[in-house]
């Protein structure tokens, strides 16, 4: 049986806990936002349902801006708690009003590991706000997470826009700010609020985004940061033939088979890109339950049935090609 060789429960969590955010990023798979904010003691509720039935490894807080909940520290602190690993996806903007008791109680749950992930394009304005937006609110968070001794990582969504100014503004990152331990260079997305035409228009060719892999490891190696992580454009949504059983003929992201989505309302979905799969609802279901429908969905998504069409629009030569580069790149 398929079943039987998949794993029983996903590996990676990602948690909705808020459908509101502060910003509009252009290419934003969450919107259009639906202005939920989850009540705490559902929060926790969720999460210890998760940590008894499912046990996953990671648990990833998610918005909308997760910072727009005044009690975002206080679940990451419950969280903590539960899971051995955790983190949260940030556009950092929020972060300058954190009251000082609760920076300290968010280094303290890091634990010199990057539990918070910030997103941002640029550290020009101009290109930043073009798209995202608050580039200046983001600057004074990184300062106070700098200033406070707490870890953190960039994520920068690779376009058009930004393609020709990521290397320097990643070798301002790592000169400037000794706590920033993670950065990670991750794919554009088509979604419902971007349609496939603008996620053509804005995606950089396969060539950009591995030349730009290839100066951002060379200026970390170049500043000795030897303590700076790179995490890339090709880990994320490619063919992994190697961790699917050779009997099983399935080429997909990792979506439905060891990673999950919990939204606002506690539906589980195979991945919180994939807004129109739903494999049950936590408040009805157990997650054996619900998981157990994530086989089929992983063949729908393969199929190319769900929202995100990655594997249908990227060839998978050039996947499998890109995916050699980027181990190469790492072994130099």
């Amino acid at each position: 049986m398929v079943n039987d060789l998949l794993p029983r429960f996903p590996f990676r969590v990602e948690f909705e806990v808020t459908s509101v955010c502060n910003l509009d990023c252009t290419y934003c798979y969450a919107k259009p936002f639906s202005n939920q904010i989850i009540p705490l003691n559902e929060v926790k509720y969720l999460l210890k349902k998760t940590k008894e039935e499912a046990n996953p490894f990671e648990m990833i807080i998610m918005g909308g801006e997760p910072f727009i909940r005044e009690d975002i520290i206080e679940i990451l602190d419950f969280a903590s708690n539960l899971f051995k690993v955790i983190g949260i996806s940030t556009n950092g903007t929020l972060i300058n009003r954190l009251p000082k008791k609760e920076l300290k109680l968010l280094k303290y749950i890091s634990k010199g590991s990057p539990i918070l992930q910030i997103s941002m394009d640029s550290l020009l304005p101009e290109i930043n706000d073009k798209i995202r937006g608050k580039l200046e609110d983001v600057i004074k968070g990184l300062e106070i997470l700098e200033d406070n001794g707490i870890p953190f990582g960039i994520g920068i969504t690779l376009t058009k826009v930004n393609i020709n100014d990521v290397d320097r503004s990643v070798n301002r990152l790592i000169g400037e700010y000794k706590n920033l331990k993670t950065i990670n260079l991750e794919n554009l997305q088509p979604t419902y609020s971007l349609g496939i035409e603008d996620f053509k228009s804005l995606k950089p060719t396969t060539e950009e985004m591995i030349n730009v892999y290839k100066s951002v490891h060379r200026s970390i190696k170049n500043a000795s940061r030897s303590d700076v992580s790179l995490y890339g454009i090709f880990d994320e949504c490619s063919s992994r033939n190697t961790l699917i059983p050779k009997n099983i003929n399935m080429k997909t992201c990792l979506a439905g088979l060891i990673r999950a989505g919990i939204f606002v309302n506690g539906d589980v979905t195979p991945c919180l890109i994939i807004r129109d799969r739903i494999l049950g609802n936590l408040y009805k279901k157990t997650w054996a339950e619900i998981w157990d429908k994530s086989v089929q969905e992983y063949k729908n998504i393969k199929d190319g049935g769900g929202q995100c069409y990655s594997c249908n629009l990227s060839d998978k030569k050039e996947q499998r090609n890109s995916k050699k580069i980027h181990l190469k790149i790492l072994n130099n």
